[in-house]
């Protein structure tokens, strides 16, 4: 083989590998475990783009698990800047003003989802899955699915704008999550309204 072949086969290779020589990336459809679409996504963005990417943690861990959503891959494949976070996991407490802590954050601004054990604050909403999910996620305690959004969204959530987007966009991820599982419960079921942030008060134990 000739000097000529064996650099051209060696470009061949590295443009493989990189992936960035071999055409555009492909557009991703489905995001954090197949439970988003584009338009879940979008929702949670600080502004509308034209692709967006997640980098998704092992839903076997055994403690927490992180799906970023991000501004879609550069021409080498790498996740740009991040839009928001997925994340499952479970907690130890039993006590209702910690439960809410682990799942939605700590927070002064903070109220509950109805129809379903969840909160929502300024950044963050949370909601406990039902019981049987947490034996199949192995996490050791009540399994949660918890979103948070960017800190920069200040006048979206003062009109209710983006509690109302997290609380659906949480919603459909542990509705797509427990199909998954295979826990799914009639019971469990989205908000029908939006809930309005409360400001120095426990969520209440019911």
């Amino acid at each position: 083989m000739t000097v000529a072949m064996l650099v051209a086969a060696a470009g061949v290779t590295v443009a493989v590998l990189r992936g960035g020589d071999s055409g555009p990336v492909a557009e991703q459809k489905s995001f954090c475990w197949g439970t988003l679409k584009r338009g879940d996504v979008a929702a949670l963005s600080t502004s509308l783009l034209q692709r967006y990417a997640s980098d998704e943690g092992d839903l076997k861990g055994s403690t927490l698990t992180v799906c970023q959503v991000r501004a879609g891959l550069d021409s080498h494949g790498v996740m740009m800047e991040s839009q928001f976070s997925l994340s499952v996991g479970g907690s130890p407490s039993d006590d209702v003003w910690h439960l809410a802590d682990d799942v939605a954050g700590v927070s002064p601004f903070r109220a509950p989802l109805a129809g379903v054990p969840g909160w929502v604050n300024q950044s963050m909403a949370g909601v406990l899955l039902p019981a049987s999910c947490s034996a199949r996620l192995h996490f050791g305690g009540a399994a949660y699915v918890r979103v948070q959004t960017l800190a920069d969204q200040d006048k979206t959530w003062r009109d209710g704008t983006l509690q109302r987007r997290m609380a659906e966009v949480l919603m459909t991820a542990a509705m797509g999550l427990m199909r998954q599982l295979g826990c799914s419960s009639a019971f469990f079921k989205a908000p029908a309204i939006a809930p309005r942030l409360l400001e120095g008060h426990a969520p209440a134990s019911g």
